[in-house]
């Protein structure tokens, strides 16, 4: 079973990937904010779901780079979800490998983590 590390602060939408991603069939674990990311603190996962804006003054693409300095996890996609623009420039430059807005379409998100994980096999 593929494992998606999930980083969302907003608890109801981490409900939803929670049921989302059982129900296509992957083990979710869920995180409210990146400190376990940060301290290596974690399973390693075959996909991230990043939100942007998270507790604490951290963003997704702090949580990128962090990841990316990891080199077990240096081919590990990551999907950043966000109601913030963000520049492209930002995302390629943390090593973000694809960017959905808010609200999302799940059926999209589904193509996107098969995608990723059929890259990486």
């Amino acid at each position: 079973m593929k494992r998606i590390i999930v980083i969302e602060d907003d608890k109801v939408l981490l409900t939803m990937y929670q049921v989302f991603l059982t129900l296509e069939g992957y083990e979710a674990v869920l995180y409210t904010t990146g400190t376990s990311i940060l301290n290596n603190n974690f399973p390693e996962p075959d996909l991230f779901i990043l939100d942007y804006n998270l507790p604490g003054g951290i963003t997704g693409l702090d949580i990128c780079r962090a990841i990316r300095k990891n080199r077990h996890l240096l081919t590990t996609p990551v999907i950043m979800i966000s109601s913030n623009r963000v520049p492209t420039w930002q995302l390629i430059s943390a090593g973000i490998n694809d960017f959905m807005m808010k609200p999302f379409d799940p059926r999209k998100l589904s193509i996107l983590i098969q995608k990723w994980l059929n890259l990486i096999k």
